[in-house]
């Protein structure tokens, strides 16, 4: 098996075309799909998405091994917490994320944990070291909401500091037929579904028209009714990101510098550096 995990964008395996990615209706109030289609779908599914995020990704392992020892790391939107699992000795993590359900999972590797939402980190400014963004800014809906959240990023991150970001590609086959923002299915398997759950759907939610039903008849490759059986398909809210539009978010951050940004596996990333001299003790 890889290292690497790669968010495949559900659940489980075989996807019909009833549940394949779709573009976000225009009927949904934009107010309401943070909450409809991020907040409550992510503790719905915390358990699922817990077995299924496990391995860290490249860049963040460099990431993590190149911060000096006893830094203050912050993980915005930390999930279960996988990426804090990394030098627990030497380094200090406080893991951020919307769901309380997934906090629970972080609560239970020991991590310091804290429930809020990215665009309004409730940090004293200059508070860490470094601070890792995986896969989170997508979530956001719209445009100035993002630019907040590079902004409290700036702002949180101490002098000297770096801090690691990662968004999806819009540029993949998959989504060559959608706009930038788009709903995500994820299959909840009804063997990870908790007894009793927050309700994410209601009048207002978008439900396909079409059946979200599993085909019966899969192949040896696929998992199987039989095997997995779905409980449900819910939607997650992603805007895709274009190349050079992660860059774009920090023209308005004066104090961060890109020093690095590249790709790797279907995410854009790009690593910052905060003006002035760090104050986290080195390696001596």
């Amino acid at each position: 098996m890889s290292s690497v995990a790669r968010d495949s964008g559900g659940g489980g395996r075989g996807a019909s075309s009833s549940n394949k990615p779709r573009n976000l209706p225009a009927a949904l109030p934009r107010s309401s799909v943070a909450r409809k289609h991020v907040h409550l779908v992510y503790d719905e599914i915390a358990n699922h998405f817990h077995k299924t995020r496990v391995w860290m990704w490249p860049k963040v392992i460099e990431f993590i091994e190149s911060l000096p020892a006893q830094s203050t790391v912050l993980d915005v939107g930390c999930g279960n917490g996988r990426n804090t699992s990394m030098r627990p000795n030497d380094l200090f993590y406080v893991g951020l994320d919307i769901s309380s359900q997934l906090l629970r999972k972080v609560v239970g590797r020991g991590v310091c944990s804290v429930a809020a939402g990215q665009e309004h980190l409730p940090f004293r400014s200059n508070s860490f070291d470094a601070i890792m963004s995986i896969a989170v800014v997508h979530h956001i809906v719209d445009t100035s909401g993002r630019e907040t959240a590079m902004s409290e990023i700036e702002r949180c991150l101490a002098p000297g500091g770096t801090a690691l970001v990662y968004v999806w590609i819009k540029e993949q086959k998959k989504f060559a037929h959608l706009g930038q923002d788009v709903l995500i299915p994820w299959q909840l398997q009804k063997k990870h579904a908790a007894s009793e759950q927050p309700k994410s759907n209601t009048e207002e939610d978008y439900v396909p028209s079409q059946t979200l039903k599993r085909k019966r008849d899969v192949s040896a490759d696929d998992a199987g009714e039989g095997r997995n059986p779905i409980k449900k398909t819910l939607w997650r809210y992603y805007h895709l990101f274009e190349k050079g539009e992660l860059e774009q978010l920090f023209k308005n951050t004066g104090s961060l510098t890109i020093i690095e940004s590249g790709k790797q596996y279907n995410n854009w990333y790009v690593i910052v550096k905060k003006a002035g001299e760090s104050t986290a003790q080195g390696v001596s």
